[in-house]
C-alpha cells in the first residue's frame, strides 16, 4: 500500500494520523499522513525565509523547469514510499475517484500542455505579452512606466477531487514566482503530489511548495496563514469561507449552459450532438459541463431526444476505456441525489429520462454504484432550474427574449447556437457570464490556456504602482 507523506519543500513527514484511500469496492489502497496545524506554521516559516530568493528566481530559469518537469510527470515518479509509472498512476487516480479513464487522460494531456508551454501562458497573462515583466516588475505604457508587483507571494490552495485540470490553476500561479502550500481532496492525492514531485525532481527550488493533507481545521489555518488563497467546492462550502476569507479566489459549480435559438434555422441533430457532448464532458461532474439548456420554442423536444440518446450510454468499469459515466464511491451520495431528483419532479419536473431507462438513475453494477445520465424538463419557473448535480445531469426548459437572458445570467460558461448578433452582444456584455462559445464548433468545455478562466490568475495575484 502507498503511503503518502506532507511535504515541506523536499521534505517528506509521516504522521500517526492517517487517512485511508480506498478504490471504489472500498479495498485501501494507500494511506495519508494528516497535517497536524503545526506543520502549517513549519511550512509557513520556510516560506517566509525564502520569499526574497523566491520572488527574484529569474522566470526564464523557471520555465526551464516547468519544461523538464513534462517529461518527468510522464515517467516514473516517487510518490510516498513507491515509485508509480505514468499508466500506474493514471490506473489508481481512476480507482480512488471514480471518474472514466478516458477523461483521467485528457486531463493529464491537459497538465502535460501546461508545463510544456507554460512560457507562451505566461505571455499572455501579463499586461504587455512579455516575460521579462516577471523579472522587470514594469511596464511602459505608450511613455509611462508602471510598475506590476506580487500582491503577497504565497497562495494557500485547496483542490478538489472531480477533474485533474483544476490543478493547472495553482501550476500557472506557481508559474509566477507564488509560493504554493496545497491542500488536496482526501479522495485525489496523487495528481498534485505528482505535479509537485515532477518539479522538485526537475530542479525546482524547494522553497516554493509544501503538499498538506487535512482536515477542515487544516484547511481554515492554510487560508489564514498565506496571503493570498484559491479554494474549489460547492456553493455551500464557498459561501461558508467567503465570511471569514473575503480575499480568496474561489472556483465553485459552473452552472454552465447551452442557449438554443430556434429561430436561426437550427440542424436539430446536430444540437443534440452538441448538447450531450456538452453534458457528457468529465462525465458530467466538471464545472464546464453542460447542466442546463434553454431553447426558445419546444425544450420538450429537444430534452426529450437527449434523453433517448443518453439512454444508450452503457456503463463501463471506469478503467475501461469504453467508459464514459463515472462510478460513485459514496452510495449515501447516490441515495441522496436520488431523493433531490424526486422533489423536483414533485415541484412539477418531467424526468423525460425514465421513460427509457425504465428506472431511477442510481444502479449498481459489479459492486460500484452508477448515476445514469439524466434529462429533466421543467417550466422555466421551476424553482431549481439550472441546479447542478455532480453526474451527467442536466434541466432544460423553453423561453425566449428576457426571461431566456435572464436564465443564461450567472454561468461559467454558456454555449450560444444563434445567428443573432443582438443577442450576442448582450450575452457578450453580460459581467455574470464569464465565457462564451458561439456555434457548433466550440463547447462549453472549450477552455483557452491563454485565455481568461473566471479572469486571468495574474489580476489576482499582481497589482499595479505608481512608480
Amino acid at each position: 500500500m502507498i503511503s503518502i507523506p506532507l511535504k515541506i519543500g523536499s521534505e517528506d513527514y509521516y504522521t500517526i494520523e492517517k487517512n485511508i484511500v480506498t478504490d471504489l469496492s472500498g479495498k485501501a489502497i494507500a494511506e495519508c499522513s494528516m497535517a497536524p496545524s503545526i506543520k502549517v506554521d513549519q511550512a509557513n516559516d520556510m516560506f517566509c525565509a525564502n520569499k526574497t530568493s523566491c520572488r527574484d528566481i529569474d522566470i526564464y530559469q523557471l520555465i526551464e523547469i516547468f519544461n523538464r518537469a513534462a517529461d518527468i510527470f510522464k515517467g516514473n515518479v516517487l510518490i510516498g514510499n513507491e515509485v508509480l509509472s505514468f499508466d500506474d498512476y493514471i490506473n489508481i487516480v481512476v480507482e480512488s475517484t471514480g471518474l472514466p479513464v478516458r477523461y483521467i487522460k485528457e486531463g493529464q494531456a491537459v497538465i502535460y500542455y501546461y508545463f510544456k508551454n507554460i512560457g507562451d501562458i505566461l505571455k499572455a497573462q501579463s499586461p504587455n505579452m512579455s516575460l521579462d515583466i516577471y523579472n522587470e516588475h514594469m511596464y511602459m505604457k505608450g511613455n509611462k512606466t508602471i510598475g506590476w508587483i506580487k500582491d503577497g507571494i504565497d497562495v494557500g490552495v485547496i483542490s478538489p477531487s472531480n477533474n485533474s485540470t483544476v490543478h493547472t490553476v495553482w501550476m500557472m500561479a506557481l508559474a509566477m514566482k507564488s509560493q504554493i502550500m496545497i491542500k488536496p481532496s482526501l479522495n485525489e492525492v496523487f495528481t498534485p503530489l505528482r505535479i509537485i514531485q515532477s518539479l522538485l525532481d526537475a530542479g525546482l527550488p524547494k522553497e516554493f511548495v509544501c503538499f498538506l493533507p487535512g482536515n477542515h481545521k487544516i484547511t481554515n489555518k492554510i487560508l489564514s496563514t498565506t496571503s493570498k488563497g484559491i479554494l474549489f467546492g460547492s456553493s455551500d462550502v464557498i459561501h461558508r469561507y467567503k465570511k471569514g476569507f473575503p480575499n480568496v479566489k474561489y472556483y465553485g459549480p459552473g452552472s454552465s449552459k447551452l442557449f438554443v435559438d430556434e429561430d436561426s434555422g437550427v440542424d436539430f441533430d446536430k444540437v443534440v450532438t452538441h448538447a450531450i457532448d456538452g453534458i457528457m464532458s468529465y462525465g458530467g461532474k466538471g464545472c464546464i459541463s453542460i447542466s442546463s439548456i434553454i431553447c426558445t420554442k419546444d425544450g420538450r423536444k429537444y430534452s426529450d431526444s437527449i434523453a433517448e440518446k443518453l439512454s444508450h450510454t452503457h456503463i463501463y468499469n471506469p478503467l475501461d476505456a469504453k467508459a464514459i459515466i463515472p462510478a460513485v464511491k459514496e452510495t449515501n451520495l447516490c441515495t441522496a441525489l436520488n431523493k433531490y431528483i424526486q422533489i423536483m419532479v414533485d415541484l412539477g419536473a418531467e424526468n423525460m429520462s425514465q421513460k427509457y431507462i425504465g428506472s431511477d438513475p442510481y444502479v449498481i453494477s459489479e459492486n460500484c454504484n452508477y448515476l445514469l445520465p439524466t434529462v429533466l424538463y421543467m417550466e422555466s419557473t421551476h424553482p431549481m432550474f439550472g441546479i447542478e448535480l455532480p453526474f451527467p445531469f442536466v434541466t432544460v426548459t423553453s423561453a425566449s427574449g428576457s426571461l431566456a437572458k435572464n436564465l443564461l445570467r450567472k454561468s461559467l460558461a454558456v454555449s450560444i447556437i444563434s445567428d443573432d448578433n443582438e443577442i450576442y452582444q448582450e450575452l457578450l456584455q453580460d459581467e455574470s457570464i464569464q465565457m462564451i462559445h458561439r456555434g457548433l464548433l466550440e463547447n462549453v468545455y472549450d477552455v483557452d490556456p491563454e485565455k481568461p478562466f473566471e479572469g486571468f490568475m495574474s489580476d489576482y495575484l499582481f497589482k499595479v504602482k505608481t512608480i
